[in-house]
């Protein structure tokens, strides 16, 4: 197993039973959780981690790379709806018995003169037809 990519990635260390079929492997990554439930069914996860104890300048380039850019504590300018609607929450934010409670944002009133043709045109549509149709019509106005 030495020679292959897992006998590379495992250490020597002792492995911990955590259950009759749980084992944790201690790996150059850190701890890795094997074994097998059975009867428990959950959904695949992907954890990604790495441990730069030594830091290795190819590896760490390649993440550079691979996060094109994103940093964790990376600052984004606020717009200034952004900026409004943040404070409108600061100034809601309070806990009542316990709970926190906050106002929903407002959104801003589009003026309604804009949708004054669709309206216009939502009401003929019926009315056109019906005008065409004699049935429907007398059904209506029944």
């Amino acid at each position: 197993m030495e020679g292959t990519i897992i006998g590379r990635i495992i250490k020597d260390a002792s492995t911990i039973r955590l259950s009759s079929s749980l084992v944790l492997l201690p790996t150059n990554f850190g701890w890795i959780l094997t074994g097998n439930r059975k009867g428990i069914t959950a959904k695949e996860i992907m954890v990604n981690h790495i441990n730069l104890e030594h830091q290795d300048n190819d590896l760490r380039r390649f993440w550079e790379i691979e996060t094109i850019g994103i940093t964790p504590n990376q600052q984004k300018p606020l717009t200034a709806g952004d900026s409004q609607i943040l404070q409108e929450f600061r100034d809601s934010y309070r806990i009542e018995h316990g709970r926190r409670v906050v106002r929903l944002p407002k959104k801003n009133v589009c003026d309604l003169s804009l949708n004054r043709d669709t309206a216009e045109r939502s009401f003929s549509t019926p009315q056109k037809r019906l005008q065409q149709d004699d049935a429907l019509r007398t059904i209506y106005e029944e």
